[in-house]
C-alpha cells in the first residue's frame, strides 16, 4: 500500500483542535492551562509536520504529542489535579459528560445524575496519569483499543490492562466517596 500525503495542516488543526483541548483539559483539570498547552501542541506539531511519516494516522500522532506535552507539564509542575476545579468542562465551561435526562426523571433524578457525574469527575482526577489517559481516551474520546495503543505507543494488551485497573480504581474511589 502506497503512503498517502498527509492532509494540509490547516485541515488537521481545524478538525482536531477541540478534541485535543478536551483531552488536555481532562488530563490537566485546568482550562487556562489546557488552552496554553493546545497552542504548544499545535506549534510543535506544525514544526514537525514535514517529518510526519504516515506510519500512524494524523489523529494518533497528534494525540501522542498532546499527551506527551501534557504529562511533561504535569511532571514539571509536580501538581495533582485540583478537586476544586475538576476535569470535565469544555472551553465554554459546559459539562463534557453528556447528561441524558428523561422528562420522567424530575428534579430528584437530575440532581442525582449530577451528583454521580461529579463523583466520576473527582474520581478520574484522582487516577494516576497512565490510568487517567486511557480512561479519557476510551470513555470520553471514544477511541478504540487500537487507536489508544497507537496514540500512547503501547500494546493493545497494555491498554486493556490499564483500562481494567483504572475502572477498578474508579469503582473503589466512587464507592468510598459516597
Amino acid at each position: 500500500m502506497a503512503r498517502q500525503d498527509p492532509p494540509p495542516f490547516e485541515f488537521v488543526f481545524s478538525k482536531y483542535k477541540e478534541r485535543i483541548f478536551r483531552l488536555i483539559c481532562q488530563m490537566m483539570g485546568d482550562e487556562e492551562e489546557a488552552k496554553d498547552l493546545v497552542s504548544e501542541v499545535f506549534l510543535a506539531a506544525y514544526k514537525a509536520y514535514h517529518r510526519f511519516r504516515g506510519e500512524s494516522d494524523v489523529y494518533s500522532w497528534l494525540y501522542r504529542i498532546a499527551i506527551n506535552r501534557t504529562l511533561n507539564r504535569i511532571k514539571r509542575k509536580s501538581r495533582i489535579v485540583s478537586l476544586d476545579n475538576p476535569p470535565g468542562k469544555d472551553k465554554r465551561g459546559e459539562d463534557i459528560f453528556h447528561e441524558v435526562v428523561s422528562p420522567r426523571d424530575g428534579p430528584e433524578g437530575l440532581q442525582e445524575r449530577k451528583e454521580v457525574i461529579e463523583a466520576v469527575r473527582r474520581a478520574i482526577a484522582k487516577l494516576p496519569s497512565k490510568y487517567r489517559e486511557v480512561v479519557v481516551l476510551r470513555e470520553i474520546e471514544n477511541l478504540s483499543y487500537e487507536e489508544i495503543a497507537a496514540t500512547l505507543e503501547i500494546s493493545t494488551e497494555t491498554v486493556g490492562v490499564r483500562l481494567y485497573r483504572a475502572r477498578e480504581k474508579l469503582r473503589r474511589l466512587i464507592k468510598y466517596s459516597s
